[in-house]
């Protein structure tokens, strides 16, 4: 307990809490990162094809907020490991789409199965109120910001 009245006296009003979501977030992520072995870059485009036959790049890296050479290194790597495939879009050369393949399918339910353990040894000491609590802060935050900023997010 000692530990969490340091650090809220270290926590110097908003800005204070915006740095302790920052690491939490870095903390949380790397944590999932190591605990399905994947990155949440790569899971999340194996996630968002697992609900699409096939998408292209470019929608795929609007989706996924990366930009092109993130999206193109990332699908290059997971088609290396024959995670996925990509061909010319038949009906515009110009766009390349993007499936999963059978191996990529059976990676992802694995994943996402990791994913829901994950969460649930995540907030193991955390109360659905409590989640309910933290959920609707940060959407108000965020749509605060959103609007501080003149809605540009």
């Amino acid at each position: 307990m000692e530990e969490d009245t340091d650090a809220k006296e270290d926590l110097v009003g908003l800005s204070g809490l915006i740095v302790e979501l920052a690491w939490t977030y870095r903390d949380v992520a790397a944590s999932f990162e190591s605990y399905v072995g994947m990155s949440r870059a790569r899971a999340g485009l194996l996630g968002l094809l697992a609900h699409q036959d096939e998408i292209s790049q470019t929608d795929l890296q609007r989706l996924l907020g990366l930009d092109r050479s993130s999206i193109t290194r990332h699908v290059k790597a997971l088609e290396e490991e024959r995670l996925i495939v990509r061909h010319a879009d038949p009906q515009d050369n110009r766009f390349m789409l993007v499936a999963l393949t059978e191996t990529g399918r059976a990676l992802i339910e694995e994943i996402s199965i990791k994913g829901k353990n994950f969460d649930t040894i995540l907030f193991t000491d955390i109360t659905e109120a409590e989640t309910e609590v933290m959920l609707r802060c940060m959407r108000r935050l965020r749509a605060t910001a959103s609007k501080a900023s003149g809605g540009f997010h």
